[in-house]
């Protein structure tokens, strides 16, 4: 099958669930399959949001002990990408800035330095520069890790230190410090770089030896918006001068990426100028070509979402009046009520009015709902609730999750209220109780909500009716084991006092909450649950 159609290695099994063949393939325990589907491109260490860190093909064959699988993932990680056990183990040290564990690991053998981890192929010294971890980052230089290390994205440690993609720190400049010690010990230095540090006199050199280098592209495999272009990333650290020479010598003002040959995103120097503030190399971007109209991609707001958020309303009225539109998302974000109700209205009213083509096609209803939901802003849903929404299971349970990732227990009852079953099941038959934390981030180790926010959803739902014993396909257990999972001491007193089951008969043994309490090391919740506290 995968000779005739090579695209079904990556093939989605559920439109909004996002599970591929490898997912499958690993969690029944299937090493032959597993193995030609990582020849075919598979990725074994893909998890799925909103919970990666439990949904990857390899933490689904350790969780339930296909032995055989997790060896044929691991041996493909060392051969393809140099994972090794004590690099996950050193990567997880440095994720968590713990730099007297990277040091006695180090201090023990330094062969471990250049030893990756399993989620991205990473060294620890990725992670200190994608936190900023200036002490940790100069301990692993001075004991002699590799500087110029491309991680399986082909992102290197100074695309870390330099272009800051995630929260917390996303809305901070790029790192000059650590920039600078990894160029003091050999990192290589090219014109993405000395652009970043905002060196004019360096990336004028450059252009007039190769002006094409103003369209130079730094080598990341994953290239979905434009932080590869040295445009990119001067036009978000607001050095102008460096923006007019590679305008000048050619530089491509929309910065547009392609992926599979279709093109997916545009004009992000100027999104990302815009969200940092920095007005006068919008302008000037603009005055270049640059496209008001972009729409955002699967990572990154448009132009005109940029623009409305940034309450800067010379340039708000320059991007509407050039045909930027912004977002459902957006308007939710800026509380445009008045602006939300006239596009539920004209949804109701006029078919074709129904969508918004900066959504991509989502029906205006459906999107109202969703990001209403998300933002817990009770005042949409109710707006919505009004046009009468008739949405598939799977989309309610979708938009749900989403209002539980937000913590507001107001707007979830507000759908039940409407008559949305408290038990409706989602990806891989899980319930609402199963996702009240919402959302898992790895690299925090935490989900987005917290315990005391956890209890009130659960009462919520419980008092709707929800059942506390059931359980999901993909972890094979009742909400009280994800909680034992993830080592949730109240929340699992809670559901214990409110009578959720210790044990079911249809329990696997390796997915009971007891099991997984005893796997995780939470000693005060294997003590509730064998009944000594």
């Amino acid at each position: 099958m995968l000779q005739e159609q090579p695209g079904l290695v990556d093939v989605k099994g559920h439109r909004l669930f996002g599970r591929r063949p490898i997912h499958y393939a690993a969690r029944e325990g299937h090493p032959q399959v597993v193995e030609v589907l990582l020849e075919a491109g598979a990725d074994p260490t893909r998890g799925l949001w909103p919970n990666r860190e439990a949904s990857s093909p390899l933490a689904l064959a350790r969780d339930r002990g296909h032995d055989e699988v997790v060896r044929v993932i691991e041996e493909w990680l060392h051969q393809r990408r140099g994972t090794t056990s004590r690099g996950e183990q050193l990567g997880q040290a440095a994720a968590e800035g713990d730099i007297d564990r990277v040091r006695a690991m180090v201090e023990e053998d330094r062969d471990v330095l250049n030893e990756t981890d399993e989620g991205g192929g990473n060294t620890a010294l990725h992670h200190a520069a994608r936190n900023g971890d200036q002490d940790l980052a100069r301990l692993l230089v001075e004991a002699g890790i590799e500087v110029d290390r491309r991680n399986h994205e082909g992102e290197k440690e100074l695309h870390r230190a330099l272009f800051r993609s995630n929260r917390p720190l996303r809305d901070q400049p790029g790192d000059v410090a650590i920039a600078r010690l990894l160029i003091e010990h050999g990192a290589e230095v090219d014109i993405w770089v000395v652009s970043a540090l905002g060196d004019a006199e360096t990336v004028e050199r450059m252009l007039k030896e190769n002006a094409e280098l103003a369209n130079f592209r730094c080598g990341r495999v994953n290239n979905k918006n434009a932080s590869t272009y040295p445009l990119g990333v001067a036009a978000r650290e607001g050095h102008i001068e460096v923006v007019k020479l590679l305008l000048d010598h050619g530089a491509d003002p929309d910065g547009k990426c392609h992926r599979q040959g279709a093109l997916i995103h545009v004009a992000g120097p100027l999104a990302y100028a815009i969200e940092r503030g920095h007005f006068e190399v919008a302008n000037l971007l603009i005055d270049r070509g640059a496209a008001v109209d972009a729409p955002a991609n699967d990572s990154e707001l448009g132009v005109p979402d940029e623009a409305l958020l940034s309450g800067n309303q010379d340039l708000i009225d320059r991007v509407v009046v050039g045909g930027g539109r912004p977002m459902m998302w957006t308007y939710m974000k800026a509380k445009q009520y008045c602006v939300i109700a006239e596009l539920l209205d004209r949804a109701m009213a006029v078919r074709e009015a129904g969508f918004l083509a900066q959504d991509r096609s989502e029906g205006v209803i459906r999107q109202a709902m969703r990001w209403g939901l998300s933002f817990g802003d009770a005042n949409v849903v109710s707006m919505v609730l009004r046009c009468k929404p008739d949405f598939d299971s799977d989309y309610w349970f979708e938009c749900l999750r989403w209002g539980l990732q937000s913590g507001s227990s107001d707007t979830v009852r507000l759908i039940l209220d409407y008559g949305i079953d408290a038990n409706i099941r989602g990806p891989e038959r899980s319930t609402l109780l199963h996702w009240v934390g919402g959302a898992y981030d790895e690299r925090e180790g935490r989900w987005s909500n917290d315990q005391s926010t956890m209890i009130e959803l659960s009462q919520t739902l419980l008092s709707c009716g929800a059942d506390l014993n059931t359980c999901d396909d993909e972890l094979c257990s009742t909400p009280l084991g994800w909680h034992a999972r993830y080592g949730h001491e109240e929340v699992v007193a809670f559901l214990i006092e409110r009578g959720a089951a210790k044990n079911l008969p249809s329990d696997h043994a390796w997915a009971t909450p007891l099991a997984w309490a005893e796997k995780r090391g939470h000693g005060e919740i294997v003590e509730m649950l064998q009944g000594n506290r």
